[in-house]
């Protein structure tokens, strides 16, 4: 993956390169989970007439499973988005990856000790597997995004994309001398007369 600096490509380190794809896979994760979680609804539903039995509490359950699915897909395209601009060598994208990323981390520690779905033994189980695949991806992105060579990096494509700017603007023609008052009137010259010449006939 390589990034425009100065009006050449230039590639990213290893660091940057491998810190995107981890984040790109916990997106690719997440939306797995989501996918997951829409199609864990009819269990869902089967369960509850069979165990629960009680109409009024099939609705709450299978929207608060339609929210985090939809909540999870939404996450995704944040976490592909954020390692797109990572690797384009986008300092602010970074620092959101640190962000999100750590948001990521701590919400799969809490999801390990939820314990998930128990209703759904299989998404349960499948949940706690995604949640440990990517508490892995996601501090492997942050670890590898804050090191000293990841951010040279960042600050080298930082400091080259303004003076890149500032070569891609129109510059403005220089001005001229300022006339004061009215312009002097045209003077026109009226071309000589033309003199016809004979001569006398001998």
């Amino acid at each position: 993956m390589a990034a425009l600096a100065g009006g050449r490509a230039v590639p990213a380190p290893w660091v940057v390169f491998a810190g995107s794809y981890l984040f790109a896979g916990v997106a690719a994760v997440a939306l797995a989970v989501a996918v997951g979680g829409f199609l864990a609804i009819p269990d869902l539903i089967r369960w509850q007439e069979e165990w629960v039995g009680d109409g009024a509490a099939e609705m709450p359950s299978v929207l608060g499973l339609a929210v985090f699915a939809m909540s999870a897909i939404v996450f995704a395209g944040v976490c592909l988005w954020l390692s797109v601009l990572d690797g384009r060598g986008v300092n602010r994208a970074r620092i959101l990856t640190w962000v999100v990323g750590g948001v990521a981390i701590w919400l799969d520690i809490g999801w390990l000790g939820f314990g998930g779905y128990s209703s759904v033994p299989w998404y349960g189980a499948a949940t706690q597997t995604a949640a440990v695949v990517m508490l892995v991806l996601a501090a492997g992105a942050v670890t590898l995004l804050v090191l000293p060579t990841s951010s040279g990096y960042f600050r080298a494509m930082r400091s080259a994309n303004p003076q890149r700017r500032s070569q891609a603007l129109p510059q403005s023609p220089p001005a001229g001398p300022k006339l004061h008052g009215k312009p002097p009137a045209p003077t026109w010259q009226t071309p000589p007369a033309r003199q016809a010449t004979w001569q006398r006939p001998e």
